[in-house]
């Protein structure tokens, strides 16, 4: 489906080593270098041959081993849903060949045997010299990452071609009928945009892909975090919206690329709350609060009952206890992506200090009480996604650990949030914001800091572990990379998303953003321009010769740009996009514009605005009009000339060191529906320690807690 082919290199002459490029290594260093590594040194598997290049990007001596994989798992991998009928090992006819992967498909990962094998940090594959891989490859990688951490990293090179099976005729047949090139990951983390059941080039671990990043010679596979993908269902417009996950990309891009660091708790704070994975958890405890009364009735021949007084309604609802309880755990498994089985009501009190109100108290399950069959179940009518596998795909139920703070974070949602915890049939009599989570544990006293930053509380298991509990689901330090931001400072507020301005706000002064957002173009969040007045444009939309003009003459004036006056002449002497790069040729070093953020997916607004980025600016834009738009029922592969399509290529192009078709890009990240392109050219961000600037620690003081 794309138009675009890559020529690759051919293998290198001198066999194994192949040279990495030392930028695409040291840019990929600096990005690590954002996240809290620790005195512990990080596990990474790698080839023997790569340990010199590779070991100053993972620390200063990180604990290396190879990526060994047990035979018997590459096997299953290669059994998985992806096969195609022409590599089926016991030939068959297409349609069995689909009954079959069908079969497959529903078979989930044992989550038990998946976290007591994930015990890499990172893990460096060579993967030769083409981005189309064969079955083998692809069930060698797959195997692979699955054996990271939540939060790792997997990093494929491309060299000479030595990453051989020992079967060279296999090799070659496989790649024959092999899945879409790897720069189509593009498509495939984005696949809500317009197909729930699209499968790239790495079909068994795409939904556990947090971001990937394209470099000259290298991809880099970042690992969702155990609570991540929960956390883009639930927090978000039903499964199809961010939540907070811009943040995770472009908050913390930002600071990176302007070099920002720390405030001296930050790095404390992260790292305390992420000891919550380590813990074991035998149960949650939540309680909220409802505008409920409790009656009780002293007729035998008639039930007790609640009255429900739904927020800003007069009238109040009757129902028995027991459909109470029903309804509660039906709202909540809607609000929470958990199975019923999981929800146990356990109490109703009335509060006597308040008439009218009661507490009521939820038991959360570990994940073990659910049977193994039950594990898919439809979603309701309101999430766009019809079942647990049309999202999860193969995964388990979520951990306990993950469940007490998708509860913390959907009570800290209020009314005008669109998937909001307070619409259900019975919590919308919920008061916002009044609730309160225990986690019940043997291991209370030893993460006592970890769960007060995280705002619960914790009462000792009285007889040690109980036959199911929730094990620890370890994560690694390279989790914070593209974590949510407010897990740096800020838990316990519903939307922070303000990391950049909280590090680097007094430094910004030179340094020029501009949003463009539902027609309307934003220089650092002052108007500049309203180009086109539709509630949704597409990805080819085209300004008129008039009003392209008065964008052009906008944006010189705001930029300083002389040339011409602020009054721009009929004719031009030059094509409009050579003199707009000519102009940001001229004041390249003169207040640069170092960041866009287009939500349109617009190639006019990336053709006015690309050539005057900074070198090493970043240009970010969201890629739902690129694939028919959201909400059309039209969707489609986002087309080779638009925004997308443009990333897509480059990030091909990377990958096989075919510098020409770059189009001046040293960077792709991918994440979702979102894309962000690093300019190339210049310099690496790095990071000097902490925060050194006085005024800044006194404006954000450290929390009061005891870390």
């Amino acid at each position: 489906f794309h138009t675009h082919t890559h020529t690759a290199p051919p293998p290198s002459s001198s066999g194994d080593n192949m040279t990495i490029p030392a930028k695409s290594l040291s840019l990929l260093a600096s990005l690590i270098s954002t996240a809290t590594l620790g005195p512990t040194p990080l596990e990474v598997c790698l080839r023997p041959e790569d340990a010199e290049a590779f070991a100053p990007v993972f620390g200063t001596s990180p604990s290396t081993s190879l990526c060994e994989v047990p035979p018997a798992i590459v096997e299953q991998e290669l059994g998985s849903p992806s096969r195609s009928a022409n590599d089926d090992n016991n030939g068959g006819d297409e349609d069995n060949s689909e009954v079959v992967a069908a079969a497959k498909a529903e078979a989930f990962v044992d989550a038990a045997v998946e976290a007591a094998s994930s015990k890499l940090d990172a893990a460096v594959l060579a993967v030769g010299h083409k981005t189309r891989l064969s079955e083998r490859k692809r069930s060698h990688i797959e195997a692979v990452f699955r054996r990271l951490k939540p939060g790792g990293l997997m990093v494929l090179h491309f060299d000479a071609d030595q990453y051989s099976t020992g079967d060279a005729s296999k090799d070659e047949e496989d790649a024959k009928h092999g899945l879409p090139p790897l720069e189509s990951l593009v498509d495939a983390l984005n696949r809500p945009c317009f197909d729930d059941y699209y499968r790239g080039p790495l079909p068994n671990i795409e939904h556990q892909i947090k971001v990937a990043l394209f470099l000259q010679d290298l991809l880099v596979l970042f690992k969702q975090g155990a609570g991540d993908e929960v956390d883009y269902l639930t927090l978000g417009d039903y499964g199809r919206a961010y939540g907070e996950g811009r943040g995770q990309l472009l908050g913390r891009l930002r600071v990176w690329e302007l070099s920002a660091p720390s405030l001296p708790w930050d790095e404390k704070y992260f790292s305390q709350q992420l000891r919550l994975f380590d813990m074991h958890i035998e149960a949650v405890y939540a309680r909220l609060t409802f505008k409920l009364k409790v009656m009780r009735t002293k007729d035998p021949g008639h039930q007790d009952y609640v009255l429900l007084t739904p927020r800003k309604k007069k009238k109040a609802k009757k129902m028995t206890i027991p459909q109470f309880r029903s309804t509660l755990i039906n709202d909540l498994s809607f609000g929470l992506a958990l199975h019923t089985e999981r929800i146990e009501v356990t109490s109703l009190e009335n509060l006597e200090e308040h008439d009218g109100l009661t507490e009521v108290e939820v038991k959360f399950l570990p994940s073990t009480v659910v049977p193994r069959d039950k594990v898919d179940f439809s979603f309701h009518p309101k999430i766009d996604w019809k079942n647990w596998t049309s999202y999860f795909r193969d995964q388990g139920p979520q951990p306990l650990h993950v469940v007490a703070q998708t509860f913390r974070e959907k009570a800290l949602m209020i009314g005008h949030d669109l998937s909001d915890f307070y619409k259900g049939g019975v919590t919308i009599g919920a008061l916002q914001k009044k609730y309160q989570v225990t986690l019940q544990s043997p291991d209370c006293q030893s993460f006592d800091a970890a769960i007060k930053v995280h705002g619960f509380r914790c009462f000792p298991s009285s007889t040690g572990y109980t036959e199911q509990h929730e094990e620890p689901v370890p994560h690694s330090p390279l989790h914070r990379i593209f974590a949510k931001e407010k897990l740096d400072c800020c838990i316990g507020k519903g939307a922070f998303g303000d990391l950049p301005h909280r590090r680097v706000k007094h430094r910004w002064e030179g340094d020029e953003d501009i949003l463009t957002q539902d027609g309307t173009m934003y220089l650092s969040g002052e108007k500049l321009i309203a180009y086109d007045r539709k509630e949704e444009m597409h990805a080819g939309w085209q300004a008129s010769q008039r009003l392209d003009l008065m964008v052009t003459d906008k944006l010189n004036e705001a930029f300083g740009f002389t040339e011409y006056g602020t009054k721009t002449p009929p004719d031009y002497p030059k094509p409009l996009q050579d003199r707009a790069h000519a102009l940001s040729r001229e004041r390249s070093t003169d207040r640069p514009l170092g960041f866009v953020d287009d939500e349109e997916c617009s190639t006019w607004v990336r053709e006015r605005l690309w050539h005057m980025l900074k070198l090493g600016g970043l240009f970010a834009f969201e890629q739902d009009p690129c694939y028919g738009g959201f909400g059309s029922p039209v969707k489609y592969i986002a087309t080779t000339n638009s925004s997308t399509g443009w990333a897509r290529h480059a990030a091909g192009a990377l990958l096989v060191g075919l510098e020409w078709e770059w189009d001046g890009i040293e960077m792709v990240f991918a994440h979702k529906n979102l894309i962000a392109a690093r300019k190339a050219g210049g310099p690496i961000p790095k990071f000097t320690g902490f925060h050194d600037n006085p005024k800044a620690q006194r404006k954000h003081p450290p929390p009061r807690l005891e870390l």
